[in-house]
């Protein structure tokens, strides 16, 4: 993370689990918003944010990970001088 600023994850979800949210990108009433990414200059592409409740499976990953990257978030934090700390 330090490194590259990113961490790839393998295998973090099953191939049914990839199917099931292709399945619903197109699903406008699945989303809140949706961000062209050209617009505000960000590349291209477009990002979409989920409606809440937010799906189970989304909501599992971000409860089983934020514990692991909030340490990270910390030291980034420490490392520029912020008093910003994320609970475990």
């Amino acid at each position: 993370m330090h490194q590259n600023g990113f961490a790839t994850l393998s295998n973090l979800l099953s191939d049914k689990q990839r199917q099931a949210l292709i399945a619903e990108y197109n699903n406008p009433s699945a989303y809140r918003k949706t961000v062209a990414m050209k617009r505000y200059r960000f590349g291209l592409g477009e990002y979409k944010n989920f409606n809440f409740p937010l799906p189970d499976l989304i909501h599992r990953i971000r409860t089983e990970i934020y514990p692991k990257l909030a340490p990270i978030t910390n030291g980034w934090f420490q490392a520029l001088n912020s008093d910003t700390q994320f609970p475990s």
